[in-house]
């Protein structure tokens, strides 16, 4: 009687294992990459990335309420939120170089953080 149970966890704990390795051979970064043409100068642009209360002109925050520092733009501006169906969270711009570079962090609950930048080429 105990050995087809042996089997039945025994044969869990191998998909276990085996789930686990594939975990840790899998890269610990991805990266993704879009882009938009837009019929505009550089410097025509670059405000509305440079400037996180102009965000909600080309993202969708839907109703999420948030809270901007002062001032919102540039390097340490930040844009933190708390919602009850997405949880809290925060965009900070962590770089800017007029009138072709924004970088920024979004860090999530839970500890989760991504980098990214919006690059501006002529």
């Amino acid at each position: 009687m105990m050995a087809p149970l042996a089997k039945i966890f025994g044969g869990i704990a191998a998909v276990l294992v085996t789930l686990l390795l594939i975990g840790l051979a899998l890269p610990g970064t991805w990266s993704a990459e879009a882009s938009i043409e837009i019929e505009a100068a550089p410097t025509e642009v670059f405000p509305y990335l440079n400037d996180l209360s102009r965000w909600d002109t080309w993202t969708d925050w839907g109703d999420i309420e948030s809270e901007l520092s002062d001032p919102p733009t540039g390097v340490g501006a930040s844009r933190g939120w708390g919602d009850p169906n997405f949880g809290t969270g925060s965009v900070t711009i962590t770089g800017s170089a007029a009138p072709t570079l924004v970088r920024y962090e979004v860090e999530v609950e839970g500890g989760a953080s991504v980098s990214g930048e919006l690059r501006i080429e002529p």
